[in-house]
């Protein structure tokens, strides 16, 4: 193995350790928003401020939580479409799992061409593309913070009268955040979709040999 060769097969194994680190990340990420929303439910009837806290945290967490996804996808991009193409044909062929577990994730035609290859008559196109779990842990950490906050001012309105001025400041400080997040999260949407489609594109599934 010429040294050129040894240097991008090192950086091909920094860089998927590196993936590895920031997906164990991630899912500490979803382990502290989960902890968030459910301390706010146990602490609403202590200190109803808790509950602003734990929303803007939340918010936070989630923005946190996009920008390592965002992070993951780019060197996954750079893996496949830059530094895979100049390895050697053995340590391409390294890669060739991760290629079919995402032409199987596309679903239809392109999951039945890796799956059965050149058997036109066990082609059933039943395979339905795979839903990002990028959308499941949005149902947290997108619906945890206007829950929270929602909990936050109901519980500073006392006898139907409105609540005071720096309730309704701690809320809109935490919508803003929240509202930041959500913007975030469709640039994520935005560029995961490009980013996919540059891989897939990278190795065409007829590409992929057969073990």
């Amino acid at each position: 193995m010429c040294d050129d060769e040894a240097i991008k097969l090192g950086e091909f194994q920094a860089l998927r350790q590196e993936i590895t680190n920031r997906l164990t990340i991630s899912y500490t990420i979803l382990a502290l928003g989960l902890a968030a929303f459910g301390t706010g439910f146990s602490v609403a009837n202590r200190s109803s401020h808790v509950l602003a806290a734990l929303s803007g945290i939340s918010a936070l967490l989630w923005l946190y939580w996009i920008d390592n996804s965002l992070s993951i996808h780019r060197i996954a991009a750079y893996i496949a479409v830059v530094l895979a193409p100049s390895l050697g044909t053995r340590d391409a062929d390294a890669l060739s799992w991760e290629m079919f577990f995402r032409n199987v994730c596309v679903g239809g035609d392109r999951a039945d061409l890796v799956l059965f290859k050149n058997s036109q008559a066990n082609r059933t196109g039943r395979i339905r593309p795979a839903q990002s779990a990028d959308w499941y842990a949005t149902i947290l950490f997108g619906g945890a913070p206007p829950v929270l906050l929602s909990l936050y001012v109901g519980a500073n309105a006392h006898h139907g009268s409105p609540p005071g001025l720096t309730v309704w400041a701690a809320a809109v400080v935490c919508a803003a955040i929240w509202a930041y997040a959500v913007r975030a999260f469709v640039r994520l949407v935005q560029e995961r979709t490009v980013f996919r489609l540059a891989i897939l594109s990278s190795r065409p599934p007829s590409a992929h040999p057969a073990h």
